[in-house]
């Protein structure tokens, strides 16, 4: 793997690169001479952060020369998380809940390959049609890979039949990974 046109990393540093499974979403860190760059992207919504103002310009600039930027002003939300800012200290922060949520989801586990998938439904939850919600997320090695929340394409007949067609679901997205 190489990095970006521009960006060396010296000796043993390395591109971090995460992808979660039939996501898209994308984080990279950057390492360049003691300065960090981190991006992460989610479809069309990106932030980027830096404690360097030099090479966070710079990133900027060659990325505008590819893709069409748009600057939405001081970071509030990303992807449903509220972010505060500190004034006095200039320090960006989430609150402590969504703090633990976040560690929470991607804190590997200390035995390795542990697959695990939750699923659950609602009976009915849409009254207009009287069909139901099918939820999974599925977690490996206590960190999710892969979640899911839709209406089902059947009308379940009882709170029974909604949950197992969320089992159902759920089964199906674990047996292609």
């Amino acid at each position: 793997m190489q990095p970006p046109t521009g960006y060396s990393l010296p000796p043993g540093k390395c591109l971090l690169l995460q992808k979660t499974y039939r996501s898209r979403w994308c984080h990279v860190q950057l390492d360049r001479g003691g300065q960090k760059l981190i991006v992460s992207l989610y479809v069309d919504d990106g932030v980027c952060a830096s404690d360097s103002h030099e090479l966070y310009y710079s990133f900027l600039a060659d990325l505008s020369k590819k893709f069409t930027l748009s600057d939405s002003g001081k970071l509030s939300w990303y992807l449903g998380v509220a972010i505060d800012h500190d004034s006095e200290t200039g320090i960006s922060m989430l609150s402590h809940g969504q703090e633990t949520y976040i560690d929470t989801l991607r804190q590997p586990a200390a035995t390795a390959n542990v697959l695990a998938c939750y699923a659950d439904s609602d009976h009915a939850g849409y009254p207009d049609t009287r069909r139901s919600v099918t939820g999974y997320i599925v977690m490996l090695n206590c960190a999710a890979v892969s979640w899911q929340s839709t209406r089902q394409q059947v009308t379940a007949l009882s709170t029974a039949e909604a949950e197992y067609y969320a089992a159902s679901v759920a089964g199906t997205d674990v047996t292609y990974m």
